[in-house]
């Protein structure tokens, strides 16, 4: 009875979780709680079932190497920071990010078709979100009724940013379609219409930086997606048609995406300046630079550009301060110095490697996994160095950084498609 009991309890943990990992796309259209939530109950229960099993195969890989050593120099640089109780606030718990991908890999190994169900949750949670797109190109409102501003929204929150959460999703919907090896003109009908659909809602989202991590993917598409090799010359002129033919029937949104992007490149060729993205970003930027310079090693610590921002030493102008300085790379030179930059650029070079390979197994040896290939590229964009981004340390960012790394390790060691 006790054992039945015991088992009882540990399924029950297991589908609990399994239906939260499930629910995570449409918990990220909410905003930042409920995918924190989310993942944090994941990642408790996870670590309860390793610890009642006694199995710690999980953490016995380079991925969770690599993480813990960078969690713990976080905490090393918030203790000798000079805000440590501000700093803790997002180096402490920061474990729980990778940890949720362990998470991740363990339930797609312990809760069967799981991975069905998360695919079939994300393609009906990502229609849902394409929907509402469309629906705010003709409204103020989301689908809900959240005001929404000069960009579209998420779908159950206000925050203007259902570009990026699109763009970040693409290639985990594009290996969605693959695992679920279609007919060949079915999978070619679905993989044009969601790329065209995404790239026309990202477009006229107004996020620039969600359009050119777009313009990344299609690249992607283009080259390693075999599915529609003899459809490649109908899609690029669909794709660019159908984006043509959206700047001509509102010249708002070019006017944003283009005319206003290279207007703030501007270049003072008399003081041989340039700005960086923008004079707002330029000047964060900058800050963040003088930062550097004082910290090279260790950083100004996790999370307190806001703070160090206001130090006259580090000022450029009235633009200086922020929460961060809207790149990753910048801000963790800046708060974590040239140690917690280099934890960073390591991922990128990694994942760049592992593209290369992919593009060489694909084109030389006709042998690769265009499943792999599709999570790769959730992390190339997402490590993509040369766009604004979200703060660094940001809740609802770093559980879509995560979230493939899970899917990632599984099928590392399941190898579960080539196509």
């Amino acid at each position: 009875m006790f054992i039945k009991l015991k088992l009882i309890n540990e399924n029950f943990l297991i589908v609990f979780s399994s239906t939260l990992l499930c629910l995570l796309p449409l918990a990220l259209l909410s905003g930042s709680f409920l995918p924190d939530l989310f993942i944090s109950l994941i990642s408790v229960i996870f670590i309860f079932l390793i610890i009642k099993r006694g199995d710690w195969a999980y953490f016995k890989n380079y991925f969770f190497f690599f993480f813990i050593t960078y969690y713990f120099y976080l905490l090393f640089s918030s203790i000798i920071s000079s805000d440590q109780i501000l700093s803790f606030e997002s180096s402490l718990f920061y474990f729980r990010f990778f940890v949720f991908s362990l998470a991740t890999w363990f339930l797609l190994e312990n809760k069967k078709n799981l991975i069905k169900y998360f695919f079939i949750s994300l393609a009906v949670t990502f229609a849902f979100a394409l929907f509402d797109g469309i629906y705010q190109i003709f409204s103020i409102n989301n689908f809900f009724g959240f005001e929404c501003g000069m960009r579209m929204c998420l779908s159950l929150d206000n925050k203007m940013i259902l570009g990026g959460y699109l763009v970040r999703l693409t290639p985990l919907v594009i290996a969605s379609v693959i695992y679920f090896k279609l007919s060949k003109r079915n999978e070619i009908f679905i993989l044009i219409l969601i790329l065209l659909l995404t790239n026309i809602i990202i477009f006229l989202s107004g996020e620039r930086s969600a359009l050119f991590l777009m313009l990344i993917i299609n690249f992607f598409v283009i080259f390693f997606i075999r599915s529609i090799n003899r459809l490649k010359f109908i899609f690029i002129i669909s794709l660019t048609f159908s984006l043509l033919l959206t700047m001509f029937l509102n010249p708002e949104f070019k006017n944003r995406n283009l005319n206003y992007t290279f207007e703030q490149f501007e270049i003072n060729f008399e003081e041989k300046n340039l700005l960086i993205f923008s004079k707002n970003h330029d000047s964060l930027i900058r800050t963040s630079l003088n930062m550097f310079k004082d910290n090279p090693i260790f950083g100004v610590g996790p999370k307190l550009f806001r703070v160090e921002c206001q130090n006259e030493s580090y000022r450029v102008n009235e633009n200086s301060c922020s929460t961060h300085p809207h790149n990753n790379y910048i801000q963790a030179l800046a708060e974590t110095g040239i140690i917690g930059f280099l934890f960073i650029m390591f991922l990128l070079v990694y994942v760049s490697i592992e593209i290369i390979k992919s593009f060489f197994s694909s084109f030389i040896k006709r042998d690769d996994n265009q499943f792999n290939i599709c999570l790769l590229l959730c992390f190339f964009i997402n490590l993509w160095p040369l766009i604004p981004t979200l703060n660094l340390f940001n809740n609802w960012i770093n559980v879509l950084y995560f979230l493939p790394v899970g899917f990632y390790l599984y099928s590392l060691n399941k190898n579960i498609i080539q196509k």
